[in-house]
């Protein structure tokens, strides 16, 4: 096979490239290596290198096939599946009120403590406004509905009285609600599987 591109600084398998057909298993097998090797590039990059060696009738036909039926690629470029979100609750969107009138609570920690020479734990107790998403926070000795009854008195002396708290199904907060009944307006608890007091 003579040609033109005797002089040509290439390999002799770019200038003397094997013809393939297209309808053929080995071609597909070596689509599908070329694919894998050049790391899931896309059809123009695979055919390019293909003609760096073999020259496959319907190339492009049998590249788009190939490509198409990789997983790999598939998984990489598919659409992310958009998320289907609740309305808002009314607590959280009344611009209006005062901060603090509807509430979030929740505990964070331990955390060390150290006084003097011993070192104890402490937790926090966070009280979020669910409309501004402002924050207050205050600390507690321990788990206890006795210690949650102070941190909320210390919060209702400072912030004012709320109309509703969300809370999750913690001892200390049943315990509570028990206790704070009269003062609480509305005490939204939520189901015990759910992970997250704030919707």
């Amino acid at each position: 096979m003579g040609g033109r591109l005797r002089n040509v600084p290439l390999q002799h398998s770019a200038k003397h490239p094997v013809i393939l057909p297209g309808k053929s298993h080995v071609v597909t097998l070596i689509v599908r290596e070329i694919h894998e090797e050049s790391g899931h590039a896309g059809r123009e990059h695979v055919l390019a290198l293909l003609r760096e060696h073999y020259w496959v009738i319907d190339a492009r036909q049998v590249s788009r096939s190939v490509l198409s039926q990789c997983f790999v690629c598939k998984r990489m470029s598919a659409a992310p599946v958009k998320q289907k979100m609740a309305d808002l609750p009314q607590d959280r969107v009344v611009p209006a009120l005062p901060p603090f009138t509807h509430v979030g609570v929740d505990y964070f920690g331990p955390l060390s403590v150290k006084r003097g020479r011993s070192v104890g734990e402490r937790y926090g107790c966070l009280f979020t406004c669910l409309c501004l998403k402002a924050i207050h926070i205050e600390k507690v000795r321990t788990l206890d509905v006795d210690s949650f009854v102070c941190a909320f008195q210390r919060f209702m002396a400072r912030r004012g009285k709320p109309q509703v708290l969300r809370s999750d199904n913690g001892a200390n907060f049943v315990g509570a609600e028990r206790l704070l009944r009269d003062i609480i307006a509305s005490w939204n608890q939520n189901t015990p599987n759910d992970d997250y007091w704030e919707v």
